[in-house]
């Protein structure tokens, strides 16, 4: 243990003598990941799930028509966050969303979703599902959770 010590001791003097000198430096890292893009409104949904306002930020959320630019997306999450969250929430909500910090949840989710899916028997072309009672539900187009739903065939 004492080695580790007089390592640790060596690098400390090290950088505190060299610390005058030392200039600041950017570091820049890449990542990839194994699953597609994870949209914005889905990753800020997950942060506001932990935060315990998702149905509130749900009913506030409008999205632009047609998907919009990802600058169009943001501006959207933003002003339906603005009113639920602190001044500095919403600018810890920026940065996660600049990370992709719940991209990985998502993805989870999503992979959960299709494996449900699959062994429960919904067609590839049923977009709104629900899992009830062992059984899966489809949703007609555009109904939302109070719309009908009958059992998949």
């Amino acid at each position: 243990h004492s080695a580790v010590a007089s390592m640790a001791a060596l690098l400390f003097a090290l950088a505190a003598a060299g610390a005058e000198t030392l200039r600041p430096k950017n570091i820049d890292i890449s990542l990839t990941a194994r699953w597609d893009e994870t949209p914005l409104s889905v990753e800020s949904a997950e942060f506001m799930a932990d935060e315990g306002l998702f149905w509130d930020y749900a009913a506030a959320l409008h999205e632009p028509e047609g998907g919009g630019s990802d600058q169009e997306v943001l501006a959207a999450i933003e002003a339906a966050a603005a009113g639920l969250l602190s001044p500095l929430r919403l600018r810890l909500l920026r940065v996660l969303l600049s990370a992709h910090v719940f991209s990985p949840r998502a993805a989870m989710w999503r992979q959960i979703a299709a494996t449900d899916a699959a062994t429960l028997g919904v067609s590839g072309t049923s977009e709104v599902w629900v899992r009830a009672c062992g059984r899966a539900h489809a949703l007609p187009d555009g109904a939302g959770a109070d719309g009908a739903a009958g059992p998949v065939a």
